[in-house]
């Protein structure tokens, strides 16, 4: 920032500059309108946009022209107080900063071609160091002007994209919650988030402790052609997924099959806004039933059994219980091996066959396995409703961590 000039150092009231300024201040409209009309000419924001009226333009101009020329009277610091306001109005206002600083380097050309043209018309009268401390004000005033519209023009920006912010994660928020029931708010409200008005659309739900970087998965979806809207709660990432058709949704998964180490449930496809709340629950459930690991992605429609085990966790941990106790209660290693050996002949079709090859065990040793567990639970592995039990039950400690769960309540006195 430029050093204050002192009246020591030049009193502008002494000699011709004082004329100068005189002058500069008896045309001061014609200033104004000229600094006005050079910004609509060569700032190119300001020459094709009217969000700024010509009278608010020029409103802006005088109340700091003002300044400008108090301050080439006296030699006093530049007061930048309106300046630093009309950083924050133009940020407001939605005007970009360089179109700002644009501006106010138009503006101190402009100030500075005057100050040239009343020297010449004052010529022999006003010194060539007189002109030349003039010049080194004006930009002076350009470079501490700018600053502080920057200042100004920063402040509101954050504070405005917090504002969006807090107004988008209500917007969210109430559609999670069911809270937006008329259509037209509906559509209100999507435009909000960026999202269009009908789908289809998919409601993705991720663990939050252990979720990947939202605008890391944002960009990967773009990149698919997704437009994406997100809302982080504490425990979970909600997210809305606008597709061009259903069957979008598989590049959706690969896309966050990608995620490894973190859980992700997906709703079925849904057409309208209003239905988010319904959609979340599901991918909520079904973020649930994910094991996470290699295959984090669970969809809601796709894994009835999955979802089923997790749907009503207090009822399925008790079923569960009641089907698998006796397998449960076996010591960790025995009992680890069984249910491994359940959830691979069950994967594999019940093939004992692809089963041995996929444990690299004998088939002999996979069939002994088979009977011990339906001797311990009290079931059969061939009936088609006890074996619906099995599965659901398995499925359910799985998901529901029961086999650590029933170790800890064994052991407790």
């Amino acid at each position: 920032m430029a050093a204050t000039r002192t009246t020591s150092e030049h009193d502008p009231l002494d000699g011709n500059l004082g004329e100068l300024v005189d002058r500069l201040t008896e045309k001061f409209d014609e200033l104004a309108t000229n600094i006005s009309a050079a910004i609509r000419r060569d700032v190119d924001f300001y020459r094709t946009n009217q969000v700024v009226t010509d009278e608010n333009l020029a409103d802006r101009i005088r109340t700091q022209l003002v300044r400008v020329l108090y301050s080439l009277r006296t030699g006093n610091a530049f007061d930048t107080t309106e300046a630093r306001h009309t950083g924050r109005l133009r940020a407001e206002e939605g005007i970009p900063w360089d179109a700002v600083v644009r501006s106010y380097r138009v503006s101190a050309a402009t100030m500075w071609q005057a100050i040239v043209e009343q020297a010449e018309e004052l010529s022999g009268r006003i010194s060539t160091h007189d002109v030349t401390w003039a010049a080194s004000r004006i930009w002076s005033m350009h470079e501490e002007f700018s600053e502080a519209a920057g200042e100004g023009h920063r402040e509101a920006a954050l504070e405005l994209a917090r504002r969006k912010e807090q107004q988008r994660d209500a917007a969210f928020d109430a559609l999670i919650e069911g809270r937006v029931g008329d259509l037209s708010v509906a559509w209100d409200t999507a435009q909000l988030l960026g999202l269009p008005r009908r789908g289809p659309y998919v409601g993705v739900a991720l663990d939050a402790h252990s979720a990947p970087d939202v605008r890391q998965l944002r960009q990967k979806l773009d990149l698919a052609g997704l437009t994406t809207a997100w809302r982080s709660r504490p425990d979970v990432v909600f997210g809305v997924l606008a597709m061009t058709q259903p069957t979008q949704i598989e590049p959706v998964t690969q896309v966050l099959q990608e995620c490894h180490g973190t859980r992700i449930g997906l709703s079925p496809p849904f057409d309208e806004i209003t239905e988010t709340s319904s959609a979340m629950r599901r991918a909520r459930i079904a973020m649930t039933a994910s094991r996470g690991g290699a295959a984090p992605v669970v969809v809601f429609h796709r894994a009835p059994l999955a979802v089923a085990s997790v749907a009503s966790p207090d009822v399925m941990s008790y079923l569960a219980r009641q089907v698998l106790g006796p397998v449960l209660a076996l010591p960790p290693p025995d009992r680890d091996v069984l249910l491994d050996t359940l959830e691979i002949w069950l994967q594999r079709s019940a093939s004992v066959p692809a089963t041995a090859d996929s444990l690299f065990c004998h088939p002999n040793t996979v069939r002994y396995r088979l009977r011990r567990i339906e001797s311990l639970c009290g079931r059969s592995l061939r009936d088609p409703r006890q074996l619906a039990e099995m599965c659901l039950a398995l499925e359910s400690t799985r998901t529901l961590g029961l086999a650590a769960d029933f170790q800890r309540a064994e052991r407790a006195p």
